[in-house]
């Protein structure tokens, strides 16, 4: 089969099908486990994600799947050079049915936009410089590339009963006050459904030392 180089999120769907994500467009691609060559269908998510035309990836980067919906995160960080873009802060979902080798894909709620901004000002994770890996007062800060300081979400996924999120990020790395040690970051989402259909957000958090 032939898999998007940079191919990034994937969910199964069923035994013989999975879905791909890549970071450079904003295409969702089928393609069958058994089935050498191209997508057998592909989805386009530019018009459901309201992408603004300039700089128009949206840097899917995440996706896990609870029943028949499937939720896919975006970077939430900068561009290279440290630019805020705007298309790259979504938090979204769909759900999909193959029934005899037909799939039907269909957007779900309304497309998160302000899932970090939010994040930043809750009282429970203030202490991991959130606020300092985003800077939204500022819109060019080369020290806040994803590759340097800048928040970046690299990981999605849902605990077995699916009642919650985790979000994991590459940057940044919170010191562990007690032990000295750059942690790991994973903050679960517990409302995931509430903040696709009606945009509330709920909070927990989650370090893993030494990662």
């Amino acid at each position: 089969m032939l898999v998007q180089a940079l191919s990034i999120a994937a969910v199964a769907v069923g035994k013989e099908m999975f879905i791909v994500a890549d970071d450079e467009n904003n295409v969702l691609r089928f393609y069958k486990t058994n089935q050498a060559g191209l997508p057998v269908f592909s989805y386009d998510l530019t018009e459901f994600l309201n992408i603004e035309p300039e700089y128009p990836e949206a840097d899917i980067e995440g996706a896990t799947m609870v029943g028949d919906r499937i939720y896919w995160i975006t970077s939430h960080g900068r561009n290279r050079d440290g630019k805020i873009r705007p298309n790259r802060y979504r938090f979204f979902a769909t759900s999909v049915e193959v029934q005899n080798q037909k799939i039907t894909i269909r957007p779900v709620g309304i497309p998160c936009k302000t899932l970090i901004h939010k994040l930043v000002k809750t009282p429970a994770v203030r202490h991991l410089g959130l606020g300092r890996a985003t800077r939204f007062d500022a819109i060019n800060l080369k020290k806040l590339a994803p590759k340097e300081q800048g928040l970046n979400i690299e990981g999605l996924c849902a605990s077995p009963d699916g009642k919650t999120m985790y979000i994991g990020f590459r940057n940044p790395h919170p010191v562990n006050r007690k032990t000295g040690c750059a942690e790991a970051l994973l903050i679960p989402l517990n409302n995931a459904k509430q903040v696709i259909e009606v945009h509330k957000n709920q909070f927990l958090v989650s370090r893993f030392c030494g990662i």
